[in-house]
């Protein structure tokens, strides 16, 4: 999947943006406030209503391509859903108050597939039977073969969230995953099968570590070459551990001049993180879309450049659209791919920077921007 251009409305929280383009690489740059979580938060809206989510008062229009075979399909998607005046902790209590979705349209290669008007859908003309008002059309035909490649697209949006400092230290969550033996199931069995399998990544590094997959080995020296100290890497029960708990896999690794193995639970927030952004990028499907807000969060200094080089340099069909305010990641970009974020209001404004500096001078182009009155103020 790639995003080629949205505009989204969310009346609940006032505000919106109207055809904003993104490439295969987009760096939103801007003050604190001006919009870019907004615009973060509206693709992974737009995934949650495709695949069966209920998200109320919001607009969209959202022109995507994706790979069908040998050919590369464009779509549209518009639609609407249903202001509820309930507020949301009430929401958050109550599971049974959905917002209707008012109206929708598809369309493929500028021709209308599907479309919902009220109560009725159709599909290439024919209505369908009565389906539910409050799921998404992409959802509800999803069986539907021009439809399933739309619904698997938007799967594959991934959000990377690391302030929840999640990655390798919630232990809880890969437990029981990783205590079983993927080797007994020959649905994963490569590495392609691997990847589109809907484990976390971390459970498919141990997967891939089990078929014996040259790309374990590649995301392993990766990790190395970021951290010289680091000596060696496995994923293997603890040594000192007990009951069920000897039999569960946990990353750990071992620094130069030690011997003692560090587990996952002891590493810094740092390694934690880039490992996870290595394994993401090595393991994640063909045409994932990743969405990282503050791509900064919890890297230290000696991190940052090599994980933005390599997401610039990474040859797999993948789509980034990130946020940050770190000149270390901002300059490590090529300025083409920086978009100004700034607000009047509700409405949120992209610029790219390369229209707004002078290219051709001598200072850097990271103080530049900074010099720019929208880029101080957020305003435009």
């Amino acid at each position: 999947m790639k995003i080629l251009k949205l505009s989204f409305t969310d009346e609940c929280q006032g505000w919106c943006f109207k055809d904003f383009s993104f490439d295969h690489l987009t760096l939103l740059v801007g003050a604190s406030g001006t919009g870019k979580t907004q615009i973060i938060h509206a693709l992974t809206n737009l995934a949650e209503i495709a695949r069966g989510g209920n998200v109320d008062g919001v607009k969209w229009d959202v022109t995507f391509q994706v790979h069908a075979n040998e050919k590369l399909l464009t779509y549209r998607w518009i639609g609407e859903s249903q202001r509820l005046n309930v507020p949301v902790y009430v929401r958050l209590w109550e599971e049974n108050i959905k917002s209707k979705i008012l109206h929708e349209k598809i369309f493929v290669d500028d021709e209308l597939i599907a479309e919902r008007k009220g109560r009725d859908i159709f599909l290439e003309s024919k209505e369908t039977v009565k389906l539910s008002q409050y799921t998404s059309i992409i959802n509800l035909l999803k069986e539907e073969n021009i439809i399933s490649r739309a619904y698997r697209a938007f799967k594959k949006i991934v959000l990377i969230d690391r302030t929840t400092g999640d990655d390798l230290k919630n232990i809880k969550k890969h437990t029981y995953v990783f205590g079983r033996s993927f080797m007994d199931n020959s649905d994963y069995d490569t590495v392609d099968k691997i990847r589109r399998s809907n484990y976390d990544t971390i459970v498919k590094l141990d997967m891939v570590r089990q078929i014996k997959s040259e790309v374990y080995k590649d995301i392993t020296d990766r990790f190395k070459e970021i951290f010289p100290q680091i000596m060696n890497i496995k994923i293997a029960p603890l040594t000192d551990a007990k009951g069920y708990m000897s039999s569960i896999p946990f990353v750990q690794i071992k620094e130069k001049g030690s011997l003692m193995w560090i587990p996952q639970f002891d590493m810094s927030a740092g390694m934690c993180r880039t490992l996870t952004q290595i394994a993401e990028m090595y393991l994640c499907q063909e045409g994932t879309l990743f969405l990282i807000d503050e791509f900064e969060n919890s890297l230290g200094v000696n991190c940052m450049d090599d994980l933005t080089t390599d997401v610039l340099t990474t040859e797999r069909d993948l789509q980034f659209i990130l946020s940050s305010h770190n000149a270390y990641i901002i300059n490590n970009i090529d300025i083409k791919w920086w978009r100004l974020i700034s607000r009047v209001g509700g409405e949120v404004f992209m610029r790219p920077v390369s229209e707004l500096i002078d290219e051709e001078s001598a200072h850097d182009y990271f103080m530049q921007l900074m010099q720019l009155d929208e880029y101080r103020s957020g305003r435009r």
